[in-house]
C-alpha cells in the first residue's frame, strides 16, 4: 500500500520516518507536557522511558511503514511545523472486527488548546476505517488525566463500562494503574464495500428519530402475543440461575421487562441513544447500555447466559449475518442460548417514514434456512426453529421465524 500523507481540518498527518524517531521520543519524554503523561510525582506507576526501553517499544515498522498492520507513526504537522505524534499498534482481528489501539502526544504545552489533538483523531480514525478496514479503536488514558478524557470523548470516544481486569482482559494490559478504556466504533463502509453489501442505512437515527412514538405503540405488545411470551417463558426457564439474559436490540426495553418480572437477571443493549432513554425511563430498575450487535466491544467473552434477539438481526447485512452472529457466540457463554425472532421474507423494506417522521431505515427479511445456516457457521446447534402467522392488527403482517440455538463447543 502506496503511503501519503493525511489531510485532516487543521493538521495534517505525514507518515514518520526514521529520522523521526528522536524526536518523537523526547516530546514524550522530555517536553514539558511530559509530566502530564507519564513519570511521578503524578504517575509513579508509569514511569518515563529511556531512550533504549522507548526503541524496544516503538520499533522500526513504526517509522518506515514495513509492516503497516503492525504499527504506523505518523508526525502531526499544523501550519507547517510538527506539533506532535500519533501512532496504532498492531490492527488484530477479533470475533469477526478488525481493532486496533492508538495513542498520541503533542510536543509542548503551546500547541494544546488548538484542537490538533482531536483533528488527528479524526483523521487517523477515517484513514483506519477506509483504508485498512479497521472498525474499532481503543485507547487508553489515565483518570488522573481528566482534559485527556474530556477532548476524546469530543471526538466519540466512549468509556468502558466494565471493571479494570476485564476491560484488561477484553484488550490487553493497562498503562497505568488507573486506565481508563475508551472505544469508538468506525463505520464499516470499507467493509461492506469489499463484500457487495449495500451501504447501512441510517437505522441508529432512525430509531432515535421515532423513540417516543416506538415506545408508545410498542411497549405492551407483548399482551396480545402469547407466542412470543411462551418463548421467553421457555428462554428464562432454561437460562435460570446460570447468568444474566441480554435483550439485545432493547428498544424500549419491553422484552427486558417481561424477563426480569419472571425473575431472570437482564441487561438491555441497543444502538439507539433515544431507543436506551426511553427504556431508562420505562424500567428504571434494569441496566440498560449503548452497543453495536456487529461489534460488542464493551462486553467481555462469555459475559452472557442467554441472548434474546428479537427483531434486531433483520438490520444486519446479509455479507456481515455470519460475522454478526459470531460476535453473539462470543459474548455467550459456554453452552449459552440465543433465542433469534426475525420476519420471514425474501428482500429489504426500506422506509422513508415512520410515524410521520422523516427517516432511513431499512429491514431486512430472511428464510429460516438461510438463518440456521448462517447460524451454525457461528459456532450455534440449532435447538429448535419455529415459525408463525402474524397477529390481526397487532404486529406488521408478516409472516415471523423462532430459533432457539445453543452456543457449540
Amino acid at each position: 500500500m502506496a503511503e501519503r500523507v493525511l489531510p485532516g481540518q487543521s493538521v495534517r498527518l505525514r507518515p514518520a520516518a526514521p529520522t523521526d524517531r528522536r524526536s518523537v521520543y523526547e516530546w514524550a519524554a522530555l517536553s514539558d507536557l511530559t509530566a502530564a503523561m507519564m513519570g511521578p510525582p503524578l504517575y509513579p506507576d508509569h514511569p518515563v522511558p529511556s531512550w533504549e526501553a522507548f526503541c524496544a517499544d516503538h520499533g522500526p515498522h513504526f517509522f518506515d511503514g514495513s509492516d503497516l498492520m503492525l504499527g504506523r507513526c505518523y508526525i502531526i504537522e499544523a501550519d507547517g511545523e510538527p506539533v506532535g505524534q500519533i501512532y496504532y499498534n498492531d490492527i488484530e482481528e477479533r470475533a469477526g472486527a478488525r481493532r486496533v489501539e492508538i495513542d498520541l502526544w503533542l510536543r509542548a504545552e503551546r500547541y494544546t488548546g488548538r484542537g490538533y489533538g482531536t483533528d488527528a483523531l479524526e483523521t487517523l480514525c477515517r484513514h483506519l476505517s477506509e483504508s485498512l478496514a479497521v472498525e474499532v479503536v481503543m485507547l487508553q488514558p489515565s483518570a488522573r488525566n481528566p482534559r485527556a478524557i474530556r477532548a476524546y470523548e469530543k471526538v466519540g470516544f466512549r468509556r468502558l463500562a466494565l471493571p479494570l481486569d476485564e476491560a484488561r482482559a477484553l484488550w490487553g494490559p493497562n498503562d497505568y494503574e488507573d486506565s481508563v478504556y475508551m472505544v469508538k466504533p468506525l463505520n464499516t463502509t470499507a467493509q461492506v464495500a469489499q463484500s457487495g453489501a449495500r451501504p447501512f442505512a441510517d437505522n441508529r437515527a432512525s430509531y432515535d428519530a421515532v423513540a417516543d412514538a416506538y415506545a408508545r405503540e410498542i411497549y405492551d405488545e407483548l399482551r396480545d402475543k402469547p407466542f412470543d411470551r411462551a418463548q421467553l417463558d421457555r428462554l428464562a426457564a432454561a437460562v435460570g440461575s446460570r447468568g444474566v439474559i441480554c435483550d439485545l436490540g432493547c428498544g424500549p426495553g419491553q422484552i427486558a421487562r417481561y424477563l426480569a418480572d419472571r425473575g431472570a437477571s437482564v441487561v438491555g443493549v441497543d444502538l439507539s441513544d433515544g431507543m436506551l432513554a426511553q427504556a431508562r425511563r420505562l424500567n428504571p430498575d434494569v441496566v440498560f447500555q449503548q452497543g453495536d450487535m456487529r461489534a460488542l466491544t464493551t462486553v467481555r467473552d462469555g459475559a452472557w447466559a442467554g441472548i434474546a434477539a428479537f427483531y434486531s438481526i433483520i438490520h444486519i447485512p446479509r455479507a456481515q449475518l455470519t460475522a454478526a452472529l459470531t460476535e453473539l457466540r462470543r459474548v455467550l457463554q459456554p453452552g449459552g442460548l440465543l433465542l433469534l425472532a426475525f420476519h420471514l421474507g425474501q428482500g429489504e423494506l426500506h422506509l422513508d417514514t415512520w410515524w410521520d417522521r422523516p427517516v432511513n431505515a431499512e429491514f431486512i427479511y430472511f428464510q429460516t434456512a438461510e438463518m440456521r445456516q448462517a447460524l451454525e457457521a457461528a459456532g450455534f446447534a440449532i435447538l429448535e426453529a419455529q415459525e408463525r402467522e402474524p397477529y390481526a392488527d397487532v404486529e406488521h403482517p408478516s409472516r415471523r421465524a423462532y430459533i432457539l440455538a445453543r452456543r457449540a463447543e
